[in-house]
């Protein structure tokens, strides 16, 4: 193998390396988009029924 040879198959592998980690972090982008949806909707479920139990027990519903 020629010396411009393996250049250019080192810069291919970089290019080809280049695109993968794009997609990767997009992925993760758009994974840790969902999660943080997913517990933003969790948590606002669960102050939702803290908030129901506190007005089931107060007195000022009775």
């Amino acid at each position: 193998m020629t010396l411009s040879e393996k250049v250019e198959t080192l810069r291919s592998e970089c290019d080809r390396l280049r695109d993968r980690a794009k997609h990767c972090e997009e992925a993760l982008q758009r994974d840790s988009d969902f999660k943080v949806q997913v517990v933003d909707l969790y948590s606002s479920k669960v102050a939702g029924l803290q908030i129901s139990r506190v007005c089931l027990k107060s007195p000022l519903y009775f």
